[in-house]
């Protein structure tokens, strides 16, 4: 082989390679957010996904995991996915934060978006029984209390339905 052909392909190979190299899981994770602040969600999720996908133990994962959910929820009206998102975060990191508010995002959601209170409440009970002592168990218990009952019958929020 020619030196200028060797030169030649041994750039190629290179940038080939170069390509080819992945992105470090605080790398994803700050693309992410980047996208995010520009208001571009699926690419910020594409991001996510590669991150949760390229590093499920990274301490990071979660986060991610969890962010999904959101993106879809608050950022695309996109309850069904969002829902998955949760679900995907509470069964593959039970016992990291996310994963426990994934759980209470659960019930949140079935309750309140799809008004599924059966499935709220056994996201809700589930919750009670994993997570006996979390900061969160007062929440989960006012949503138990007030499944189904519309906002105005619901004595905390009357004031905030009144002042509106």
């Amino acid at each position: 082989m020619h030196p200028m052909n060797r030169g030649l392909y041994l750039l190629i190979l290179l940038l080939f390679l170069a390509c080819g190299v992945s992105q470090s899981a605080e790398e994803l994770w700050q693309s992410s957010e980047k996208e995010l602040n520009a208001r571009k969600y699926k690419r910020a999720m594409r991001s996510l996904e590669r991150l949760v996908k390229t590093y499920p133990d990274h301490a990071l994962a979660p986060r991610a995991q969890f962010q999904i959910g959101d993106i879809y929820m608050n950022n695309m009206d996109d309850i069904e996915n969002s829902l998955e998102a949760y679900q995907e975060t509470a069964t593959r990191y039970p016992e990291a934060d996310e994963g426990v508010k994934a759980l209470f995002m659960i019930g949140f959601v079935n309750a309140n978006h799809l008004e599924d209170y059966d499935a709220a409440q056994k996201a809700y009970l589930d919750f009670i029984h994993r997570y006996p002592n979390h900061e969160l168990i007062p929440s989960v218990r006012f949503e138990l209390e007030n499944l189904g009952k519309p906002v105005e019958e619901i004595e905390n929020l009357k004031a905030i339905s009144n002042a509106s």
